[in-house]
């Protein structure tokens, strides 16, 4: 039983460039001697649509690009899919495409059919193990030996492995072979790493390539494996607090998400605010790697309290990665700007006023570059700053995509390690050194903030175990730490509804859900 799974790089509302690459898989597949052909879920209209949804053409288009692709298939080929159709609401819906029309178009979780003398299941994707059991428990009993799951799970840290041992540990549940299509390719703020899987009913895999386009061709034989119903399902993943083996993966989805969010917006360059700290090395490193050095350009902009070590590391880095470094200082512009508040204010600016006046002259030099050069601004604040907003609207908050929006930042020290290890660009320096914002003298960020490894520790159980205030007292978190974090994080939620879409990178936590600005809900009072 040889078949194939397709993982394209779907783009959003290019229906016939989608379907150009589906047809183009369909014959490369169909040259390996597949008939049978496995693509991810919303193959046409990709994802994420969004409010596109909202426009009868969407789902119009959608429709007459799925006959036009069944139309021009080779005869003996048949094509399973996923595709969004409209009812009532929008839906998920599964289809399969054989002899030059489409056969069938269903919103159920599963269905099945008859090929080559062998019944074939689809089933819908599901990250929870127990949803995706009861459907191929379903299959099963229709005598289905193999089941194709169209699948467009985003990249968070962890992902692909958790995808891989779910599908052995239900192929041996079920006693029959599993087939999971995969896309790639950055699409907004998600990443789609591709790794579609094939597990046979022993629980042996093979798996596409990640972070590119592939076409994986494989041999299934009917099982002659008894399903085993103990077989233990893994359980639904969360975010790690320390990345390990996993940062590599990460390096590889940050710098995906970066390419195509500036090329599929139009553009072809970047440029970032280089400052000489840990958040903006680390995206520079992966802005040269994800664009090229030439399409990089780096903004220094210097202040009376940037250090001279600061600028130092900043010119070796853009030195050794090979990208254009500009040096604008922004004292005159802050001094005129204090100028004109000083006769309003009767006094001159002091304090935050004073030290949000840099970060906003920083802001707006940014996109004047942004303007001048027809490059995409490039945000480099963490997930850290974020979270308590120890940011600057208008300022540092400036940006198109957040490439580590998403990343805490003990992650973001992980990530430059490791980056130094095969580029060596970021100066040891950088990574040793105490963060600092630089906005007053010997000013370090844990002067305003805990230290980050409590800070991302809290927010690590808060936000992605669910774990309760009473349940982190219990674990002797520090109150003085945790009372400070969680006001923070619940004071800051102004500031976070007008940030700059992050590249995700983690399942559910600070991301999944807006906190709401205006409320009375205070868990670490008694």
């Amino acid at each position: 039983m040889k078949f194939a799974i397709a993982q394209i790089d779907r783009r959003i509302g290019d229906f016939e460039g989608n379907a150009r690459r589906i047809l183009d898989a369909a014959e490369e597949a169909f040259a390996s001697g597949a008939r049978l052909l496995l693509l991810p879920r919303r193959c046409l209209g990709g994802e994420p649509a969004g409010a596109l949804r909202r426009h009868p053409e969407f789902f119009e288009r959608g429709a007459s690009s799925l006959k036009a692709v069944a139309s021009r298939l080779p005869r003996e080929m048949v094509v399973v899919l996923g595709v969004e159709v409209r009812e009532e609401r929008v839906h998920d819906a599964l289809a399969i495409l054989r002899e030059g029309r489409v056969e069938l178009v269903t919103t159920e979780a599963c269905t099945s059919f008859d090929w080559e003398g062998r019944r074939i299941g689809v089933a819908q994707a599901s990250l929870d193990p127990a949803e995706l059991d009861a459907r191929l428990a379903s299959l099963r009993g229709e005598g289905v030996e193999l089941a194709l799951v169209p699948g467009a799970q985003p990249f968070f840290v962890g992902g692909h492995g958790f995808r891989r041992e779910l599908l052995r540990s239900l192929a041996r549940r079920h006693g029959l072979a599993l087939a999971l299509a995969e896309p790639t390719g950055g699409s907004d703020s998600l990443v789609f790493e591709g790794g579609s899987l094939v597990v046979d009913a022993e629980g042996r895999a093979a798996e596409a390539r990640r972070f590119e386009a592939d076409l994986l061709s494989e041999e299934i034989e009917p099982s002659t494996a008894d399903p085993d119903p103990s077989t233990p399902l893994p359980d639904r993943p969360s975010s790690p607090l320390a990345l390990g083996h996993e940062v590599e993966d990460l390096a590889s989805a940050l710098t995906l998400g970066i390419r195509d969010y500036v090329r599929k917006s139009g553009f072809e360059r970047a440029v970032f605010g280089l400052s000489g700290g840990v958040d903006s090395a680390v995206v520079a490193v992966l802005a040269a790697r994800a664009l090229g050095p030439k399409n990089v350009v780096a903004l220094a902009m210097p202040s009376r309290y940037t250090s001279e070590m600061s600028m130092e590391d900043s010119q070796i880095l853009a030195s050794r990665l090979g990208i254009r470094m500009e040096v604008v200082p922004i004292d005159p512009v802050v001094e005129a700007l204090s100028r004109s508040l000083t006769p309003v204010l009767g006094e001159k600016p002091s304090g935050a006023t004073a030290e949000n006046l840099q970060a906003r002259a920083r802001g707006t030099l940014l996109m004047a570059f942004s303007n001048h050069l027809g490059a995409l601004v490039l945000n480099t604040g963490n997930k850290s700053e974020l979270s308590v907003g120890y940011s600057t609207l208008y300022g540092d908050m400036v940006g198109a995509i957040g490439v580590l929006g998403d990343l805490p930042k003990t992650w973001v020290y992980e990530l430059a390690r490791h980056l130094n290890l095969r580029h060596g660009a970021i100066p040891p320096r950088v990574l040793s050194r105490p963060p600092s914002a630089e906005l007053r003298p010997d000013q370090t960020d844990q002067d305003s903030l805990p230290p980050y490894d409590r800070l991302d520790r809290i927010f690590h159980l808060a936000l992605d175990e669910g774990w309760s205030v009473a349940r982190m007292r219990e674990a002797h978190e520090d109150e003085e730490t945790l009372r400070r974090s969680l006001s923070l994080l619940f004071g800051s939620a102004y500031k976070r509804k007008q940030a700059v879409p992050p590249i995700r990178v983690t399942l559910g936590g600070l991301h999944e859900e807006a906190y709401p600005v205006t409320h009375a809900f205070r868990p670490w009072e008694d």
